[in-house]
């Protein structure tokens, strides 16, 4: 659909902090991309004289929760609990953490790890009584996921 008077919608905007003036030069900045995801969400890439950007990474969800199965699979019997307990409930759970986020968390060598990776892996390796309680605590439900694994 196009905006008022059959004008384009508009799909990005600009404000500016101060006044500007007229031939004074405009600059944006892509964020902390590396090379591929500039040329992904862009269409370019950084130039050789830029220094370089640091690298980053968007996992899904889905890859998150085969690392923390190859955790259960590999070392959960000597965590002292059953690791896989609940594992449904639990990834549900996470699901609905990520959903925000498209269902991704984004990784950057520049940063600390972000709380929500951290957050899926505590959650998927919590025995299930203390995700139980952790799910009471908060008001919710679970998901309605039965205990198997």
């Amino acid at each position: 659909e196009g905006g008022e008077g059959g004008e384009e919608p508009l799909l990005f905007s600009m404000s500016a902090e101060r006044p500007i003036e007229a031939g004074e030069e405009l600059t944006h900045t892509y964020d902390a991309l590396d090379d591929a995801q500039l040329l992904l969400c862009y269409g370019f890439v950084s130039s050789p004289r830029d220094a370089p950007l640091p690298a980053s990474v968007r996992l899904p969800l889905r890859l998150l929760l085969g690392a923390a199965a190859a955790t259960r699979d590999g070392v959960g019997a000597q965590a002292g609990w059953e690791v896989g307990a609940a594992w449904e409930a639990k990834a549900a759970a996470c699901g609905r953490l990520l959903e925000p986020y498209g269902g991704e968390v984004s990784v950057s060598e520049a940063e600390p790890l972000p709380d929500a990776l951290l957050t899926v892996v505590q959650l998927m390796l919590l025995p299930a009584d203390d995700f139980a309680e952790l799910l009471s605590e908060s008001g919710g439900d679970g998901g309605g996921e039965g205990e198997g694994g």
